[in-house]
């Protein structure tokens, strides 16, 4: 800049705005020696100050690499705040029907959570370049693999690509994987809002049409009422309307698994509580045992509780783990 040059400031302007952000961490550091040698009931703010502060060192750290992203593509905009960063080990696999179709050689990379995506850099000094990424709004994730702690699994949608993501420690991957818990579900309880609003819209479109043509409405259900009771009349029982089927809103595979109540489904016991992410999961809770009815893709298997109320849906096999097969013995009469 012009003004730098003529009052001879030979910094950049970038190494002026880092010394009041340097300063956070010394705000820290006194807020930890007031709570040592503070009286046990002012102990408890100076550390929630503690707290408050360290997050806000965190977030402008992290707010310093949104604009180091070199190729980032201008279609990922906006990628909201960022959440938080780690560095993985990344192996992408494509899994169709529990069978691996390729997998991709395992590197490592900078991965970036912002509210909306997942980043994904290859990191060369103080530059990111980048990869790919995934968006949050329909991302799955499982975050227990039997055997890998420090592993965790990602995939979109409807699609049978699944992303590995190897962290250097145990506690970087839950750290990591608890906030983009947050971020689905919040990305979840958005979309249920915005259903929510459009089926409002939608009943009150049609009690504003019902209203204005209550007359013919009135007429089409007297010549509906004369036709059904001349129809029960000729054979009541003899067909079924397929609006009362049970099954009409599931697909086709789950209504022929639920017809099937045979005890001879395998066993699994559930290795950790998981939160179902849409309304076709499953919530599971550590020790609970589930019967699997179907293996989908991805990893993927349809499950149902052998307890009351015997709920099914779908969950992530990486939860569960198989029970030995109990001997059965048939009483003879």
């Amino acid at each position: 800049l012009c003004c730098q040059k003529e009052l001879g400031h030979q910094l950049p302007l970038s190494a002026y705005l880092l010394k009041p952000v340097q300063r956070l961490t010394k705000y820290q550091l006194l807020l930890k020696d007031l709570s040592d040698c503070s009286f046990p009931g002012a102990k408890f703010e100076l550390d929630e100050c503690v707290h408050v502060t360290l997050g806000v060192i965190k977030a402008v750290n992290d707010s310093l690499h949104q604009i180091d992203i070199k190729g980032l593509p201008e279609i990922l905009h906006p990628l909201g705040s960022l959440v938080c960063q780690e560095s993985f080990s990344v192996l992408t696999e494509n899994k169709s029907q529990s069978q691996i179709l390729f997998r991709n050689r395992q590197q490592r990379r900078h991965v970036l959570l912002y509210e909306n995506h997942i980043v994904f850099c290859k990191q060369s000094g103080s530059d990111y370049h980048f990869k790919f990424s995934l968006s949050t709004g329909t991302l799955g994730m499982s975050s227990i693999i039997k055997g890998e702690e420090k592993k965790m699994e990602l995939w979109l949608t409807g699609q049978s690509d699944i992303y590995t993501l190897e962290a250097k420690t145990k506690k970087a991957k839950e750290d990591f994987a608890s906030e983009l818990r947050k971020v689905i579900l919040e990305h979840k309880e958005k979309e249920n809002s915005r259903r929510s609003q459009r089926n409002h819209s939608a009943v009150f479109n049609e009690t504003m049409s019902t209203t204005s043509g209550s007359e013919s409405l009135r007429s089409r259900r007297s010549h509906l009422s004369r036709s059904k009771s001349l129809d029960q009349g000729g054979g009541r029982g003899r067909h079924r309307s397929r609006s009362l089927d049970p099954y009409q809103d599931r697909s086709s595979s789950e209504a022929e698994l639920i017809d099937s109540h045979a005890p001879s489904f395998p066993r699994y016991q559930v290795l950790a509580d998981y939160m179902a992410l849409t309304g076709r999961e499953l919530n599971l809770e550590e020790g609970e045992v589930v019967e699997l009815i179907k293996i989908g893709c991805s990893g993927w298997w349809f499950v149902r509780l052998t307890v009351d109320p015997y709920s099914e849906g779908w969950a992530p096999s990486t939860y569960l783990e198989k029970l030995p097969q109990r001997n059965r013995t048939l009483d003879r009469k």
